[in-house]
């Protein structure tokens, strides 16, 4: 059986990656000795995640740059002779025809003409405005067998393009099935890392069209780290920024931001990137107090460790994500953080619920949150399941869903 699964991998962005790897798990169960081929833009990348987080998969995996101007006749091999393509998932869909939404929906579309199965996989779908930009949804998404999106955004802009409510599985992003972290394994790292007895706050911060993200957070920085027994945790959730992507990578905001900061203070500031793995990463992030984050999947780390979050909504899908998890009052738009004292504000709400309802260790409701949602993504996984058994008779065997 061939798979062929196109969405936002291979750019360093480790949202994504945990988003690919878990629904290859999820494959590999279903469908083991499936021949997979994804549509990325770096196959090095790729190959790397493959051996890293997959090393054992049943499946047979292989990178493909997802460029017509590439490689022709791969693309358009991979479109058209696959048994099943799968569209997503991530933040794919937005904004007006014919840009962004005909580049993700072209070779969903070469797909379904050849006759092939076709499925969307939890995409985030934000922005799209204009009839046309509709009715390009619409074409692709009502011809699809099998359609799931990560949050209401999502169901309300297939909404608006026509589809039927009852065609629309209400699921989440698949990272809410990774593991909440162990208090043992939080003190290992503190203890690894030279972090006992400090007070730890994490930062999740990107650059977005303005280039301001780096003096934005500077104000808060230093003013978090007068008090010397504090260190912050810059998390590093992109690590490239290639083939002209319009943001550049978390590093170099980073970098901009420590070069704000006098030496003596820049050596507490502990940045952590692709040197830490997920499961380090949702750990260090269950260390802090708290955390104030632009990246998406910042913000479902900390759900997952049970500890207080902020958000800056340089995109519909923040804002998305924060009415999902009831935390709007902790939401900045990009035009409130251009005077600093507005994050102050967010810091002070966010001590303030430590103080009253977790002042050390996970907050219980926080934890119900990311329960809840790998409870829906656990749901949609087996309403899946259940259509690829009903769809390919290879499948029939492998019925178990990993949890």
């Amino acid at each position: 059986m061939r798979i062929t699964i196109h969405g936002s991998y291979g750019t360093g962005n480790r949202g994504d990656s945990v988003i690919l790897a878990q629904m290859l798990r999820f494959l590999g169960d279903q469908l083991p000795g499936a021949e997979v081929t994804v549509l990325c833009r770096d196959e090095r990348r790729l190959a790397i995640l493959f051996e890293t987080e997959l090393p054992d998969s049943p499946l047979r995996l292989r990178p493909l740059h997802a460029s017509f101007r590439r490689r022709p006749i791969r693309v358009l091999r991979a479109c058209l002779a696959c048994d099943l393509f799968i569209l997503g998932g991530g933040g794919l869909l937005w904004g007006r025809a014919p840009g962004n939404l005909s580049y993700w929906l072209q070779r969903a579309r070469l797909a379904k003409r050849a006759g092939r199965r076709l499925i969307f996989y939890v995409p985030g779908i934000y922005s799209i405005r204009g009839q046309l930009a509709l009715q390009l949804l619409a074409r692709t998404a009502e011809k699809a067998d099998w359609l799931s999106v990560r949050d209401e955004e999502g169901r309300q802009q297939l909404l608006a393009a026509g589809v039927p409510d009852g065609r629309i599985v209400l699921g989440a992003d698949p990272a809410f099935l990774l593991p909440p972290p162990q208090s043992a394994q939080i003190e290992s790292l503190r203890e690894v890392l030279g972090l006992q007895g400090q007070r730890l706050v994490g930062l999740s911060a990107r650059d977005w069209r303005s280039r301001l993200s780096a003096g934005i957070f500077a104000k808060f920085v230093h003013n978090l780290l007068a008090d010397e027994d504090t260190t912050l945790l810059f998390f590093a959730l992109k690590t490239g920024g290639y083939w002209g992507e319009t943001d550049t990578d978390d590093l170099t905001v980073a970098n901009s931001l420590l070069r704000t900061l006098p030496a003596e203070l820049q050596e507490r500031v502990l940045v952590l990137d692709d040197r830490y793995s997920n499961a380090e990463m949702i750990a260090l992030m269950g260390a802090c107090r708290y955390l104030i984050g632009m990246r998406l999947h910042a913000l479902i780390f900390a759900t997952i460790a049970g500890i207080p979050f902020g958000a800056v909504a340089y995109d519909e899908k923040i804002t998305a994500y924060m009415d999902m998890v009831g935390r709007r009052e902790y939401l900045l738009d990009l035009s409130e953080v251009t005077d600093p004292d507005r994050i102050q504000t967010i810091v002070e709400r966010l001590e303030a619920e430590r103080a009253a309802v977790c002042d050390t260790g996970p907050c219980d409701s926080i934890l119900d949150t990311a329960g809840r949602l790998s409870t829906r993504c656990l749901l949609m996984h087996e309403e899946l399941a259940a259509r690829l058994r009903s769809w390919f008779p290879e499948a029939a065997a492998s019925g178990r869903v990993r949890d």
